[in-house]
This record gives C-alpha cells, sequence and structure tokens, in this order.
C-alpha cells in the first residue's frame, strides 16, 4: 500500500467517525455539541467588529452552531468539516443566510483554499488533529497578514487526560478515536509564527453528544482558548 492510499484509507474512517457521530444524533437542540455557539467565540464578536474583520472561517464547523452565530452577526463565513453529515446539516442550520458558504474537507488540506480570512476560529477540534503542525501552519497560510486566530486546546487538566491507549506526548486513542491534550508551552510553540493577545483556561460542563461519541454523560471540559494575531 502506498503512502497516498494509506492517507486516504485514514482519512476516510476519521470521516465515517464524525459522520457516525452527527447522524446517530437524535436529541431536540440544534447542535450536537450544546444549546448555543460557543461562548468564548460569542463573546468576540464585538472585538472582531472593532478589528474590521469580515471574511471568517470556521476549521471543524461541525453542524453550524458557531456559523450561525457570526453569520448572523453579519460576518461572511466560510465553514469547513472533514464530515458530510456536519456539512449537511450545518445546511439545514444555516440556510437562511446568503453570507454562509459551506466545504468538505480535512484542515490538513485546508491550504488549498484560495482564499485569504481575517479571522479562523476553531472550537474543540484541535484536540482530534494528529498532524497539528501541519494545520496550525496551513492556517497561518490562508490568513491575511495580521489576521486572528480563535482557538481552544484541550487542557491537561481535563477530566479525560490519561485515560486509554498512550500513543505519544499527551496523545491517547480514546473508544477508537484521537485525542490530544496541551500545556501553554506546547501551545506557544505551536504559535511561534503568532503573536499571542491572550490564553484563558476555562472549564465548562456539556450535555450528552449522543450514541456516536465517547463522552456520552453530561461532563465537565478544561481547556486553553487563545486569541493570536498573524505576524
Amino acid at each position: 500500500m502506498t503512502i497516498k492510499n494509506m492517507d486516504l484509507g485514514k482519512t476516510k474512517k476519521i470521516k465515517n467517525q464524525w459522520n457516525k457521530v452527527y447522524d446517530s444524533f437524535k436529541y431536540d437542540r440544534i447542535s450536537v455539541w450544546s444549546e448555543d455557539a460557543n461562548l468564548f467565540f460569542k463573546s468576540k464578536i464585538k472585538f472582531l467588529k472593532k478589528q474590521g474583520v469580515k471574511n471568517v472561517l470556521d476549521a471543524g464547523c461541525g453542524d453550524g452552531r458557531n456559523l450561525f452565530a457570526f453569520a448572523k452577526a453579519g460576518f461572511k463565513v466560510t465553514g469547513i468539516d472533514i464530515s458530510s453529515s456536519a456539512i449537511k446539516k450545518s445546511k439545514k442550520l444555516c440556510k437562511k443566510f446568503s453570507n454562509v458558504i459551506l466545504k468538505e474537507g480535512s484542515l490538513e488540506k485546508i491550504n488549498l483554499i484560495h482564499k485569504k480570512f481575517d479571522v479562523i476560529l476553531s472550537d474543540h477540534t484541535l484536540v482530534h488533529i494528529q498532524d497539528i503542525e501541519k494545520v496550525i501552519k496551513n492556517f497561518h497560510s490562508i490568513l491575511k497578514n495580521k489576521g486572528y486566530v480563535i482557538l481552544e486546546f484541550t487542557s491537561i487538566k481535563d477530566p479525560l487526560y490519561g485515560k486509554g491507549k498512550n500513543i505519544g506526548e499527551n496523545e491517547f486513542i480514546q473508544e477508537d478515536v484521537y485525542v490530544r491534550f496541551f500545556t501553554i508551552p506546547v501551545i506557544k510553540k505551536l504559535l511561534k509564527k503568532f503573536k499571542i493577545i491572550s490564553i484563558n483556561l476555562k472549564h465548562f460542563t456539556q450535555p450528552q453528544h449522543g450514541p456516536g461519541y465517547y463522552r456520552k454523560k453530561r461532563h465537565v471540559h478544561y481547556s486553553f482558548f487563545v486569541v493570536a494575531q498573524k505576524i
């Protein structure tokens, strides 16, 4: 098997994993993940408008809860996700907005998008990215000069840290899902081509995500939320 075919097989497996998450979710709310958009991301809308931000990329947009909030606020929003099921749900949720573009694809190949963005959001996605260095590099390449990233990095303080099969430094396989946890020194190293404006460690609860996801009950997250600017 060639490396290219191995990569295609891995991508297909990951896509199928996330399709299962979205297809098996039957609860009565707008998103698999929560009842509303991420509060930290929503709290930055006013700041971004003051900076003159117009074009937003939601990297790992899922079923569209953050897309909806930013489109409603008047931004031109592009969402990308590896899951075709997630994209279908995003289309349904955001159908009334003409300022939303949706693309199916992986963040590892996001540099193929021939468009520059003012800001990139990524909400609880980097925790599942194995080639994190490549993805951060891709973010940098498709940002406009002095553009912003607003990113969530799951912390080693998270209750699920250390669970499952250890496959690397702070990396685990939990119920067949790849999970990575972060520390501030690692985040700063990853964002060496960015000026970090703020890093906030927050803990919050989320509801059950349905039978397709490995956190099946209401649970607590500990995450670093980072705002940084391309330099």
